[in-house]
């Protein structure tokens, strides 16, 4: 197989994708200093774009359009600090194509790409894992359903929030105060015995389906 030929996205809040990117003999056509400033009129169909991001980027609505919009051409490698158990799922949700840890060694980063190119999905075995539990747990007609567990304003607030809204805009969409705004996702989380937004919307989010679809597992 060729030297795969990658277009890398750095992040201004996180830095470089990855460090170590001169390590790996890697062929990068185009570098980016964030997944907005990628110029399109160098991807090629098939290409492989590597983007730094976190959790939280990959709730936010800009940044998950600029993965859509990329992942109709070409295949988009999210690589996160230190992935959770929801990064897989979020990463999915968003669009990609794979997800890896910034901190893997070369040979694995390497690797990864080397699949992405193939077009095989890339994730971690224990991200998988623990995206086959979601699925599994959402998709029990008599299982538990965190939703029910929410209040109809506190569903609100999660949908809000699985669209990358901060409390402030929370409050704007809903016409309450700001800290008002704040203990309806204080008390969601606690109902649906989540620690983070990320995994409140991992729970409660109703987008199993297509997880299911993108990952060719339904």
């Amino acid at each position: 197989m060729a030297t795969p030929a990658i277009h890398l996205a750095h992040s201004r809040a996180l830095g470089l994708t990855y460090e170590r990117i001169e390590e790996c003999g890697l062929e990068i056509r185009s570098v980016a200093s964030h997944v907005g400033a990628i110029e399109m009129s160098l991807v090629a169909r098939g290409d492989v774009i590597v983007v730094g991001c976190s959790d939280r980027m990959l709730l936010t609505p800009g940044f998950r359009s600029h993965i859509q919009r990329l992942s109709a051409v070409a295949r988009v490698l999210a690589v996160v600090p230190a992935p959770g158990p929801d990064s897989a799922y979020l990463a999915a949700r968003a669009g990609c194509h794979g997800l890896v840890a910034r901190e893997v060694s070369c040979e694995a980063f390497r690797r990864a790409i080397e699949a992405a190119q193939r077009g095989e999905l890339v994730y971690p075995r224990g991200s998988v894992a623990s995206l086959f539990r979601l699925i599994k747990r959402n998709g029990k007609q008599n299982g538990v359903n965190h939703t029910q567990h929410l209040t109809p304003r506190q569903r609100q607030v999660v949908e809000l929030i699985a669209d990358g809204a901060t409390d402030r805009k929370v409050a704007d969409v809903l016409g309450i105060s700001e800290s008002t705004a704040h203990k309806h996702v204080q008390n969601a989380l606690r109902r649906a015995n989540a620690k983070t937004r990320s995994q409140l919307v991992a729970r409660t989010h109703r987008s199993s389906a297509r997880i299911s679809r993108a990952l060719g597992i339904a």
